[in-house]
């Protein structure tokens, strides 16, 4: 009389062990292609085919960016759809 697994049994177990391949411990991120362009603190998205264009992220409103005399100055446009905006 033998003791042990039986090796048919035993190849069962291994190839159904092996197609589990489920990790329920890895985190998953969306897959985005687009890399999100967000300032550092998060507030504001920046466009970089539209280069003085702003959205403020809390409030989706669009916000127009330019210098004039060296000075930053930024204006709301009161739109939340991007294309008002340009």
């Amino acid at each position: 009389m033998k003791t042990g697994i039986v090796p048919d049994m035993v190849s069962l177990t291994f190839k159904s062990a092996m197609t589990d391949t489920k990790d329920t411990n890895r985190e998953t991120k969306p897959k985005s292609k687009r890399i999100e362009r967000l300032s550092p603190d998060g507030k504001w998205r920046s466009f970089p085919k539209v280069p003085n264009l702003l959205q403020y992220v809390s409030t989706g409103l669009y916000f127009a960016r330019v210098k004039v005399n060296g000075k930053l100055i930024r204006r709301g446009l009161n739109t939340k759809v991007f294309e008002d905006a340009i």
